[in-house]
């Protein structure tokens, strides 16, 4: 389940996971609706794969109203795009960040296949 993050629902988050008292010091939740609609969305593909990824199993796994998806997103085809988005952006951050750093070709090469 994905943990409310600040301006959560209302009478706090216990009961969720990394809710009131449970989350570690150093967790970071999503911020916002649609960041933890995102976040949800990432994790039940992880876990149930595309064809068990549906807008309830999302709203569950996020402890939302699916309702919320189509409020954001439109379709769960859009929210799912905008998933996998955010996923490429972070990779191709990942990316620019290797390449940046100095190193030999040697380096280079051990760091491509890191990625």
């Amino acid at each position: 389940m994905i943990p409310a993050g600040p301006g959560g629902p209302p009478g706090g988050t216990a009961g969720l996971p990394g809710g009131d008292g449970g989350a570690p010091p150093d967790a970071v939740f999503p911020a916002t609706t649609k960041e933890r609609i995102v976040a949800a969305a990432l994790e039940t593909l992880k876990e149930e794969g595309f064809a068990g990824t549906s807008a309830r199993a999302i709203a569950r796994r996020g402890n939302f109203n699916q309702a919320l998806i189509f409020y954001h997103f439109g379709t769960l085809n859009d929210l799912l795009l905008a998933a996998l988005d955010r996923t490429s952006a972070q990779r191709l951050a990942r990316y620019r960040d290797a390449v940046r750093a100095p190193g030999t070709v040697e380096d280079r090469i051990r760091m491509a296949t890191e990625l």
